[in-house]
This record gives structure tokens, sequence and C-alpha cells, in this order.
């Protein structure tokens, strides 16, 4: 690793009479980027899974294929697993709360569509609840 004269700094100072810890300066002017952008991809931050990825995901699953087949389908897709926003496990975990959480076919037709009409201003859709939540 080498230095890029980074200017952060931070003082931590104990207090004699209450014997606790605490920060005394802290400085955070960084100077470079906290990771290489080729990883950034890998940050929680940046691991999202669009809404037409989890519509497609359930739909593959329902015809028995593995999401492990499933992840090398999209890496494919999308020309590599460099190129895919999200990790096998992000995939896993997506079911795992998916199945917890009891989303209908319902909620996630309509949010099919909400994410469809987002990529395309010519797509219009439109529903209405009643007083007792049905579609």
């Amino acid at each position: 690793m080498s230095r890029c004269g980074c200017q952060v700094k931070v003082q931590v100072h104990i207090d004699a009479s209450s014997q606790r810890w605490y920060i005394k300066l802290f400085d955070d002017d960084h100077n470079h980027s906290f990771v290489k952008e080729k990883f950034e991809r890998m940050l929680p931050t940046y691991r999202k899974m669009s809404e037409y990825d989890k519509y497609q995901m359930k739909t593959i699953r329902k015809s028995g294929i593995s999401t492990t087949q499933i992840y090398g389908y999209f890496t494919s897709q999308t020309g590599g697993y460099e190129n895919v926003s999200y990790t096998r496990r992000d995939m896993y975990n997506e079911q795992r709360t998916r199945h917890m959480c009891g989303n209908s076919d319902v909620e996630q037709a309509l949010e099919f569509l909400k994410h469809m009409s987002s990529r395309d201003n010519m797509m219009f859709w439109r529903h209405m609840v009643n007083a007792d939540g049905l579609l």
C-alpha cells in the first residue's frame, strides 16, 4: 500500500477523572476514494436488485431453477459478474425476505407495473383499492 498524503486525523484521549475515552479531534478530509471503482458494486449501499430482476427471479424460481443458475443467467445477460449490481447472497436474502413478509402476487404485479412505468414514459396503469384493502 502506498501513501497518498491523506490529511485525516483522529485524536482519542482518556479523561483521567472518569476513565472514559473521548474523541478530541476528528478531521475527515480525505484526498482519495475509499474503494476502487471496480469494487464499489460490492458495497451494501450499491447492491440493489431492481423490481424487474426480483420479479424475473421469482418467475424463474417457480419453474424449479435454482438461485445459483438464475444468478448465472443474469450475469450472462449483463455481460459478466462485474455488471450485476448484487450478489447471489442478495438473491437468497430477497427470496427469504419475500417469503417471510408474504408479498402477494398482486403486490408483486403492482410493483412490476410501477417499475415498468418508470422505465417507459408511454406506459400507463392505474389501480384502485377499496376500504377493505382489496384491489
